[in-house]
């Protein structure tokens, strides 16, 4: 699936401030060099872009005006990324210092795989697509012992420092549907039994977990003091039962909404400018075949430097999905790539609304890039959401 982007103004200075997110976790002190020809056309706009919204800090190096030598440092902690404008004689240069030295090498294209076949078995250069720079970065640090640089799966939380306040906050369940066991007199009382959406809260907390944050907490939406407002908020669950997301949707305009069905019952989400229904799907049994989410991320309208990130659907299963959209690695970089095209300034948002498919009453991890996936795409700009066309 080929993502439209919007057009980006090259500035090397300005780019290193483009995005929030913080530098990722090195084990060493990484030098990452990106190396173009400014007399051949190439990517380096896209490119400065990428790695900025990686938290890479970086310098940029003219291979027209520097002579081989001046084009790799000769460290097995330095990164270079070469672009598609570099010539093939230049490209060879870069390809013998990395093997020499040891250093990092990753070397774009644009179709023309010719290049790459003379790399097979060099384990510190890899061949990639702009598209598939962080999953290629990802592999360097696999390949070298995690020591060149530590990518993690889910980039939609680089934003949130290990030491930064998260509040997990999901909805309450009612009542009149909760289990004996909910109500604190119980002689087995558990906390957790007035969660809704528990399979997306237990995701989330396994992932921050593995991840060490230190500073992660779980409320329901009656129970969060107002001083986690001012923590990195992860809202789980739709409006009906938690009162945070209704006041949430409001404040960021969200561009979509549940419909009106009873507590616990909505069965759509919908478009609020042109109207358009998603709903569930169900075989001819009854059991459910696919669910409807979204995803959505803003800055938190509550504390300047925290964001705010909404999982919903409208059943539990799209709910759990939207964590999972994050969290699988097996499909995160897939859907990095579709997220990213949403994201160009600092002060960015986006929504995703997608289906996932639900087998055996387990819901399947969504893959954006598989098509019929994603249902509608928004971007935010000046705290106005627009829809936008993914191709």
């Amino acid at each position: 699936m080929a993502m439209l982007q919007a057009p980006i103004h090259f500035h090397p200075t300005l780019s290193l401030k483009a995005c929030p997110l913080r530098e990722p976790r090195t084990s060493l002190q990484l030098e990452v060099q990106l190396v173009h020809n400014s007399t051949r056309q190439g990517q380096i706009e896209n490119l400065v872009h990428r790695v900025t919204q990686l938290g890479l800090q970086h310098e940029i190096v003219d291979s027209a005006y520097a002579n081989s030598v001046a084009l790799c440092r000769y460290s097995p902690n330095s990164l270079v990324i070469v672009d598609s404008s570099v010539p093939d004689v230049q490209a060879g240069v870069l390809v013998g210092n990395a093997i020499a030295s040891g250093q990092s090498l990753l070397m774009l294209h644009e179709g023309d795989m010719a290049r790459a076949s003379s790399l097979g078995g060099v384990n510190n250069v890899r061949m990639c697509h702009l598209s598939e720079l962080a999953e290629r970065l990802a592999d360097l640090a696999r390949i070298r012992g995690s020591n060149v640089l530590q990518v993690t799966a889910s980039g939609i939380f680089g934003a949130i420092d290990e030491q930064d306040p998260v509040a997990i906050v999901c909805a309450e369940i009612p009542e009149e549907l909760r289990p004996p066991y909910a109500v604190p007199s119980h002689s087995n009382y558990l906390r957790y039994a007035t969660f809704a959406d528990i399979d997306a809260l237990i995701q989330l907390m396994v992932w921050f977990a593995a991840s060490k944050h230190r500073t992660v907490s779980s409320y329901t939406s009656r129970t969060i003091p107002e001083n986690a407002l001012a923590s990195h908020l992860m809202i789980v669950g739709g409006p009906q039962w938690n009162s945070l997301a209704r006041s949430v949707y409001d404040q960021i305009n969200l561009p979509i909404a549940h419909n009106d069905g009873d507590p616990g019952n909505s069965d759509t989400l919908f478009d609020r400018s042109t109207g358009e229904v998603w709903a569930p799907e169900l075989r001819e049994n009854g059991e459910i075949d696919s669910d409807v989410g979204f995803l959505a991320q803003t800055p938190s309208p509550f504390y300047q430097g925290r964001i705010i990130i909404l999982f919903g659907g409208v059943l539990t299963h799209g709910v759990e999905a939207s964590v999972k959209l994050c969290t699988a690695e097996h499909v995160w970089a897939h859907n990095h790539r579709v997220i990213e095209s949403l994201t160009v300034h600092a002060n960015d948002g986006f929504c995703l609304v997608f289906r996932c498919r639900v087998l055996s009453n387990t819901n399947v991890a969504p893959d954006l890039m598989t098509a019929g996936t994603v249902l509608a795409a928004y971007s935010r700009r000046q705290g106005q959401f627009s829809r936008v066309n993914i191709v």
